[in-house]
C-alpha cells in the first residue's frame, strides 16, 4: 500500500471523527443544561420556588408580629379582649340578651 492509499481510505475517518466530537459534545451540552439534576432549566424553577418561598415567609412573619401585637393588647386591656370575644365569637354575659342584625348584600 503506498501513501496515496492510505490517506483515500483515512481521510472519511477524519471527517467521521469529527461528527462524533460534535455529537458526543452535543449530548453533553444538552445534558447539563436540561437533563441532569443540576440543569439550568432544574436551577431557574428552584430560584422561582426560593423566591415564592420567602414572599410567603414574610407574609407568615408580618402575621405573626400582628398576632403578638393582639395579644399583648388583650392582655393588657380586658375590655379589648371582651369585646373581640362578643363580636368574633358571639359571647354574651348571662344576664344579657344579643340581637344580631344582618344587612342584605348590596346586588
Amino acid at each position: 500500500m503506498n501513501v496515496s492509499s492510505k490517506n483515500r481510505f483515512l481521510k472519511p475517518l477524519r471527517h467521521t471523527k469529527w461528527i462524533v466530537n460534535i455529537a458526543i459534545a452535543a449530548f453533553v451540552v444538552v445534558y447539563v443544561l436540561f437533563i441532569s439534576e443540576h440543569s439550568l432549566y432544574n436551577v431557574f424553577m428552584l430560584n422561582r420556588d426560593t423566591t415564592q418561598l420567602e414572599k410567603e415567609k414574610t407574609e407568615y412573619e408580618r402575621k405573626i408580629a400582628d398576632t403578638d401585637r393582639q395579644i399583648e393588647k388583650f392582655k393588657n386591656d380586658k375590655n379589648q379582649l371582651e369585646r373581640m370575644a362578643r363580636e368574633k365569637y358571639m359571647m354574651r354575659k348571662d344576664n344579657e340578651d344579643v340581637f344580631i342584625i344582618q344587612t342584605e348584600p348590596e346586588k
